[in-house]
Parts: structure tokens; sequence; C-alpha cells
């Protein structure tokens, strides 16, 4: 149907930044091989590039072009779309947050805070970023600082496994076994599979 789209109204931004933004879509190319995922992947930012080449301001193509090439695992690319649709749109909390998420898997905990925490102030509701900001600062060591991020997640996201997870472990850092049990039972509740193997 999108392909049609673009066939009809080729000069359309719009036609190819729903041709892309579907193709870079999980539903897509899950469960299919690496190879076939990846053609498709391409195809999806080729749709964007086209996207954005007839209407140049267009931060929502930039952004999932940002998606489609963190899913390649070319950090590199994925940040320099990522950047483009933050200059474009800089209050834009999910685009803040996946540059935290870039620098994050790259070890730059302190460069990732600062996106983190600035899609937290963007959206103070964005349980996800809650959750990045308390994962930066407890690899930074701050358990204090990261436990308070941790709960404003479960806060605003009370189903959230991984949150609840992390602040178990938080709590066990600190050496505090008896919420480190509550919490991490909270999350083996939630999400079973979380539970180590015995």
């Amino acid at each position: 149907l999108y392909s049609t789209d673009v066939e009809n109204s080729p000069y359309s931004t719009r036609t190819h930044y729903y041709l892309g933004n579907y193709l870079v879509k999980p539903e897509a190319w899950e469960g299919k091989g690496e190879e076939v995922k990846r053609a498709i992947l391409y195809d999806g930012i080729a749709s964007l590039i086209r996207s954005v080449e007839i209407y140049p301001r267009f931060a929502d193509a930039y952004t999932q072009m940002g998606v489609a090439y963190y899913k390649l695992n070319n950090l590199d690319s994925a940040l320099i779309c990522y950047n483009k649709s933050l200059a474009l749109n800089p209050g834009n909390s999910t685009v803040q947050n996946n540059i935290g998420t870039i620098y994050f898997t790259a070890g730059k905990y302190d460069e990732s805070l600062k996106y983190f925490r600035e899609a937290t102030r963007i959206n103070p509701a964005y349980a996800e970023a809650h959750m990045n900001t308390g994962s930066a600062y407890g690899m930074l060591k701050q358990y204090d600082a990261a436990i308070q991020s941790l709960l404003q997640s479960v806060k605003y996201d009370p189903g959230n496994a991984q949150s609840f997870y992390f602040l178990g472990l938080t709590y066990r850092f600190k050496g505090d076994e008896s919420n480190a049990g509550i919490y991490l039972e909270k999350a083996y509740s939630i999400d079973p599979k979380l539970r180590p193997a015995k």
C-alpha cells in the first residue's frame, strides 16, 4: 500500500516517510534472516532520505533514520540523524532519550545522563527515560540518585519489570538486602523470565 502511494505521489515527502517509517518498524522484518532484515532497513533508510530531500526540515524522518541505523548497529550514523532531528525539534523527548541510549551503549555514562535527564525534564512522565537515567547513575555508582530515578520510572509505569529489577540490584549494591529482595521479587512477579535459573 505504501509503495503504491509512493508510485502515485513520487514527490510527496509524506508518502516516502510513511513507507520508510513502516520498513523501520519490527513488524516489517521480525522473523526474517539477518541479511533480509538489513536489506529492509536500508530500503527504509533510502525512503526516508528521499523524504528529507523533498523537505529537508522533516525532523521525524531524521528520527526514523536514526532508529534504522541504531538497529543496524551503526551508532555513528544514528547519532548524526538524531542530532539533525534534534536541531529541528529540540523539544522531542524521545530523540533526547535515544541519543542518551547511544552514549550509554558506548560507555559514555556522563554524556548519556545529560540527554536522559533532559528527556525527563521535557516529559516528566517518561518512564523509560527515568529508567535509563537510573541506569546511568547506577553505572556511575551514584546509587541514591539511581534509586530516585528508578522510583520515578515505576511511578509512571508500574508494570515495568525492568525498572523494579534495576531497583533491586541497586539496593543490593548499596548493601540493603531487605529492599533488594522486595523489588527483585516484584520484578519476578511481573516478568518471571528475570528470575535467575537455579
